[in-house]
């Protein structure tokens, strides 16, 4: 469901806001070692992100969002995120 500028509703209400790329632990590490407040204001932080990312059947599906993963599935996105097979 659309959520509208969440940024901009954020600002609304007097938060800071901050945005990363939700897929990078980098900038993840970057965005959340600032101060937690930021003149006196909170601060949240949006990390945009892919659902399913580095998975070629799952990646940007919401059909894939909250539904459990079948053991072929689940060995097929391992080996997609460079993981080892279990099998």
């Amino acid at each position: 469901m659309p959520l509208g500028d969440l940024a901009m509703k954020f600002i609304g209400f007097g938060w800071e806001v901050r945005r990363c790329n939700g897929h990078s632990l980098t900038e993840l590490e970057q965005v959340l070692t600032v101060e937690r407040k930021i003149h006196g204001r909170p601060v949240v932080v949006i990390a945009e992100t892919v659902k399913g990312k580095g998975v070629s059947f799952m990646e940007g599906r919401s059909e894939w969002h909250g539904k459990p993963v079948d053991d072929r599935s689940y060995e097929q996105a391992v080996l997609a995120l460079g993981g080892r097979s279990l099998c």
